[in-house]
Order: structure tokens, then sequence, then C-alpha cells
């Protein structure tokens, strides 16, 4: 048989005051709740505490139980109740313990009784953070159907409590809600807008989590609430991170210049997500399995410093990959083919690191110490490539440092100051997603 739950804190106007229900006893009242959870904090135990040592020999033990068991003989409807101390009630004050305290709670309910049809939420009694907790939890949650009720206090009277010198029998005897049938519940057109809200903070988050994924599949299903310059910014972030060019540019093509995404060479947009994989979100292994070809990006700029000519001898492969001119490079210039070559005599079709760096080591007239610092790159991919490409599963940065003797951190800010050097990268690049994530902040409202 299908049950309504309603799960309420108390406040200082519970059970009435007044002369009217607090918002506990108006919903019983009204909505008549099979089964009814009371959630105290200390403040409230402790209350519940005096009105028992003072009345222990009397039939009801303290304000709460009198007026429940009075409320179920006024309307002829019973319930079973129970009071919830939660382990959050020292610091109702605080939005988040209250919130995580009031979802196990929830949960807890909906296990104990699988054939909740609908749970009630007192959204008038507690402090504005258990409110807020519990009007957060209406809008998301798996649970089921959670209905939040605010009740409307009387007019024109100040919000006054019963202090615990009260006599509480007197109290509810005086309670001019026994012969009205009022309701007194404020509608909750509100919601949209604190849906809204608390929608816009999720995206906030996400975004600044760099997880714009997340951010795309909660903004693009409800479109008209952000506005179109955040919407068309957006998915042309997604598209940068992603990688594709063509979606980068068709939101541009909507936006203003000020919220235009910069799009580089594909060379340079991969160094820049590859950088951030590592230094902000921390994706170890997913940057090592990138290493190779950004090492081959990276080198390739070096060895056509090197070597004047060099892109004569380079052409592209049906899919678009750079591959070198064998045919060309036997007809004109066999030393840079032995060069590409090196000591195995093996040649590769497509630039490897390693034949990169034969050419830097022939011919860069610089200074010694960017052609050590390249063979310490080299040997780092060289050393973690094999291992990484079969094994797969996630390293951590303890391991690399076992494997390769360097720590990933080291080995990236060398790449940083490297692909800076020589132009490919400069220093404002490597910001640009913290930059659009400030901009997409400024445009959620």
């Amino acid at each position: 048989m299908a049950q309504k739950i309603l799960f309420s804190p108390v406040g200082t106007a519970d059970p009435v005051a007044n002369g009217m229900d607090g918002a506990l006893i108006h919903i019983i009242r009204h909505y008549k709740p099979d089964y009814v959870y009371i959630y105290l904090t200390d403040k409230f135990k402790k209350l519940k505490q005096e009105d028992e040592a003072v009345y222990r020999n009397g039939k009801y033990s303290n304000r709460y139980d009198y007026a429940l068991e009075q409320i179920q003989k006024q309307t002829g409807h019973h319930f079973d109740y129970e009071y919830v101390e939660g382990s959050s009630s020292e610091e109702p004050h605080l939005f988040d313990p209250m919130l995580k305290e009031f979802d196990e709670q929830l949960v807890k309910i909906y296990a104990d009784h699988p054939d909740v049809d609908t749970l009630y939420l007192n959204v008038s009694s507690g402090t504005p953070a258990m409110k807020n907790a519990l009007l957060t939890l209406s809008i998301y949650n798996d649970l089921g159907v959670l209905e939040p009720l605010q009740v409307a206090g009387p007019e024109k009277r100040s919000h006054q409590s019963m202090d615990d010198k009260d006599d509480y029998i007197l109290q509810w005897e005086n309670n001019e809600d026994t012969n009205d049938t009022e309701r007194r519940f404020e509608p909750m057109d509100q919601l949209p807008n604190y849906s809204n809200k608390l929608e816009k903070n999720i995206v906030r988050n996400l975004i600044n989590q760099y997880n714009y994924h997340g951010a795309w599949s909660i903004v693009k299903a409800n479109r008209e609430v952000y506005g179109e310059t955040f919407v068309n910014m957006l998915g042309a972030v997604v598209g940068k991170y992603d990688l594709n060019r063509n979606e980068v540019r068709k939101f541009n093509n909507r936006l203003e210049d000020k919220y235009i995404v910069p799009l580089h060479d594909s060379e340079v947009e991969y160094m820049i997500l590859w950088n951030l994989k590592l230094v902000k979100l921390n994706e170890v292994t997913d940057y090592l399995r990138a290493m190779s070809p950004t090492l081959v990006y990276l080198f390739d700029k070096i060895a056509q410093q090197a070597y004047k000519n060099l892109s004569i001898y380079q052409k592209k492969d049906r899919d678009g990959e750079l591959m070198w001119d064998e045919d060309r490079l036997w007809r004109e210039n066999t030393e840079l083919y032995d060069v590409l070559s090196g000591d195995n005599n093996r040649f590769f079709k497509h630039p490897t690191a390693h034949q990169l760096l034969n050419i830097v080591r022939h011919y860069y007239k610089g200074s010694t110490a960017v052609v050590k610092n390249l063979e310490k790159m080299r040997d780092f991919e060289k050393k973690l490539r094999n291992v990484v490409a079969h094994q797969p599963r996630a390293f951590s940065k303890e391991e690399i440092i076992k494997i390769a003797h360097m720590r990933i951190e080291d080995f990236n800010k060398q790449i940083r100051v490297l692909a800076q050097n020589c132009n490919f990268v400069s220093k404002e690049q490597w910001k640009e997603y913290d930059q659009l994530n400030e901009l997409l902040s400024e445009l959620l409202i």
C-alpha cells in the first residue's frame, strides 16, 4: 500500500505558536501523512528533555508528543512517528553538513519504506541552511517524489515562539487552527528560479573543474536559461577541448569578438590540452599516452630551425599526417636520409622523435644545452613509451620516477620552456582554458 511520509525539522514555532499551528502540525492537519519523521537539533532535543523533566509525572511527556496526539484526535487520522537526532544537529546553520545529513536521512527513509508514494518535506521549519538543504534535495535527487511544503506564518503577527515557561497544553487549547480549515500553504512559485540558480552553480563548478562535457550536457537541455552568448561560447570551448576545429568555428561565428574562443594550429591546441591534462586534471596516464606525438610536434619545430629546408622533404599522407618524401630524399639528399635512418639504418616513413633528434644533433648550431635537454626528454619518453603501450592501466607519479628517474612535473616543465623558447606555444596560451573559464563565469549570471 502506497504511503505518504513527512520529514520535518522543528523550529521555534513548532508545534504551535501565536495561537496557530506551526508548520509541522499544519502539514499533518491538511496532508495527513502515514508516517512522520521529526528532526531535532541539539537546541530542540534540549527543549524536549526540559519538558520531560517538568512533566515527567504527567500523561504527555513533552510538547511534541502532546501536539501529535491531539492532532490525531482532531482529524481522526492516525499516523506513526519517530524522532531523528542527526549527526549534524550541532551545526544546523551550515548548509553543506545539513545537505549531507538530510540526504542520508531521506535515503534511509526510502529504504525503510519501499512503498512510499510521496515524501513531503517541511521547508518552513528550522534554520535557513536546513530549509535550503531540503529545498535543494527536492529538486536534485535520485529517490522519487519529494514535495516541499511551505506554510505561511500568521498575518500581521510576529512569529513569536512559545518559550519553555509556557504551558504547551494551554497553548494547544488556544490554537485557532483547531476550529479553522484555512490552508496556509504558500505556492512554491520560486522553485524554478531556485532550481535555475542551483543548476547554474553546478554548471559553474563543472566548468571550473574543466568538465566541459558535463556542463554542456546540462546547458543544452535548458538553453533558454543561459542565454545565447553563454551557450555558444561553451559550445566553442567544448569543441576546443575535443580538438574539433569545425565545432569551434561554428559556435565562434555566432559570438561577438570579446567571447570568441581562440583557435590555433592543431599542434598548438594539442599541446595546450596535453599540458592541461597533467597540470589541472592530474590525468597522468592520458598524459603519458599522448607523450610521443607531442614530442614529435615539438622536436619537429626545433629540427626545422636546425635544418632550414627540412619541410621540402616532408608531405602529408592520405589521412593528413606528416610523412617523409622518401623518393625525394633518395634523389636529392642521401646525407639527410642517412641521418634519418640512424645507426640502425632503419627508416621510418612518419617522423619520430628519434629521427628529429638526430637532425638536431647533426645540424643544430645553437647551444649544446638545447640538444642535451632534447636528449633528456627523448630518454624519458623512450623509457615509458613501451611500458605504457603494453600495460593498459593507470600509472602513478611514483611509478614514473622509478621507471624514468625523473618527475613527470619536471619533464612537463622542460617541455613548456622549450615550446616557449622556440615560439611554438606562448606563455599566455598555456593559460587559455583558465581565461575562458573566467569569461564563462562572467556570463553565468
